[in-house]
């Protein structure tokens, strides 16, 4: 990605960047975009056998106003898989999250899952 192309990226970019005495500042705004740029750029896909798991724990920052009970900084925690392809890498996300929640957080969650169908499978 590079700042300027017209991507989506770069357009991120933009409304993150902070000014500040006639300086720029760019503030990480979230992890998933480390996470790609260094497998991109480490070139693990093609070192490491696939898929390639990641998980972050990370301050980032927003640049918009906040909603209500939202901060300009958060934390962010994220769980990324690369060049999975299958479904059973979405539920071991699903279940390791959940599991996190419960067991190092010790938080009370109730996992409720929905998914999208077509008009023929909601049918059955």
């Amino acid at each position: 990605m590079n700042v300027g192309d017209g991507s989506p990226e770069d357009n991120i970019l933009e409304r993150e960047i902070f000014f500040l005495k006639n300086e720029k500042y760019a503030l990480k705004p979230e992890g998933t975009s480390s996470i790609a740029r260094a497998a991109v750029t480490e070139k693990l896909l093609s070192r490491e056998p696939s898929p390639l798991k990641f998980f972050y724990h990370s301050q980032c920052f927003r640049h918009e106003r906040p909603q209500k009970n939202r901060y300009r900084e958060f934390t962010q925690f994220g769980v990324e898989i690369i060049n999975a392809f299958s479904e059973i890498y979405d539920i071991e996300l699903v279940i390791m999250m959940e599991e996190f929640l419960r067991e190092r957080l010790r938080l009370k969650v109730k996992l409720r899952l929905h998914y999208l169908s077509s008009k023929e499978t909601r049918q059955r």
